[in-house]
This record gives structure tokens, sequence and C-alpha cells, in this order.
């Protein structure tokens, strides 16, 4: 029994760190936007943890926090998980995935494969509210590198709301 968690295991960290290029610990700094325009101020992106889900193959959540003086962001780890990409195609629903073609389609090359050398997970998403206010976010990967690219929270409250992006991350 103990065998098989092992080699699960081992599977689910060799296939994630081939369809994404990330690791738990790492530091990213990145410049901040508000709706577009460049706010001056740096921002960063702490992974706490990268895990496999039950969702489908080369499927995974992310867990991660945002750090940036703005007031009106989440400050606590948030968990984003990776999106299914074959809602489109025949085998879909007994046999779902995660991973794109580095070209953004799901055609072409096996989206099923172990191989994973054409293939990334392109965004991870998650929604938290809290009281009135909602928050959307958004990890994007670059699609060649397979590295995090982008975060994004979209805040809204029932009188405004913002889009704040954390961009040209660079891993420190």
């Amino acid at each position: 029994m103990n065998f098989k968690i092992i080699t699960a295991l081992l599977f689910l960290s060799s296939s994630f760190a081939q369809t994404i290029k990330i690791q738990q610990g790492d530091l990213y700094l990145g410049q901040e936007t508000n709706n577009g325009h460049q706010t001056g101020e740096a921002c960063y992106v702490q992974i706490d943890s990268i895990e496999g889900n039950e969702k489908g193959k080369h499927c995974f959540d992310i867990t991660w926090r945002f750090l940036s003086n703005r007031k009106d962001v989440l400050k606590d780890y948030i968990k984003a998980s990776s999106r299914i990409t074959n809602y489109h195609r025949r085998e879909y629903p007994q046999l779902k995935t995660c991973a794109v073609n580095i070209d953004g389609t799901t055609d072409g090359a096996d989206i099923y494969s172990e191989d994973t050398t054409l293939l990334y997970n392109q965004v991870f998403v998650g929604m938290h509210k809290l009281r009135s206010t909602q928050y959307d976010y958004i990890l994007s990967f670059n699609a060649h590198s397979k590295t995090l690219a982008s975060a994004s929270f979209h805040i809204l409250k029932w009188h405004r709301k913002n889009h704040i992006r954390c961009v040209n991350l660079k891993k420190l």
C-alpha cells in the first residue's frame, strides 16, 4: 500500500514539474497595476504549496499569497486550482485534463500524454468571499517557459470594482 502512495506522489510531482515550473517556497517580484495602470509599486507572489487534485490529469492546486502595500487585497494564503481544458472533447467527462498545448490549444499534441514537453497549465483560478466583498484571483503561466507570469485579483464590492495585477514576475 505504501509503495502505491509513494509511486503516485512521485508521478504527481514529476507531472507538475513538467507542466509548470514552480516550487514550494518560491518568491516572485513584480510590478503592480490597478485597473490597467502602473502604480509604481512593487508586489510579490509567494508560493506556499503545490498539490495534485482529483479533477483530472495534469490538474493541481497552488496555495499562494499576494504581498504588497495595498490594503484591499487578501493577505492570507489562498488556493487557486488549474482549470479543466477539455470540456469540448469527446472524451469528456470520462477523461479530464487541465493541460493545454504550448500554443494554447487543446487539439494536436496529446493533452493527456505523460510526455509534457509541449503541454503546460495555462491558468489557476479561485474565488473567495469575505463579507460583502468578492475576490476572484488568477495565476497565469508563460507557455514556453512554463513559469509564473502574473497574478491577478478582481475585487468586487457593491460600490466599486478593482483589477489588481502583479505583472512581469521574476523569481527571486
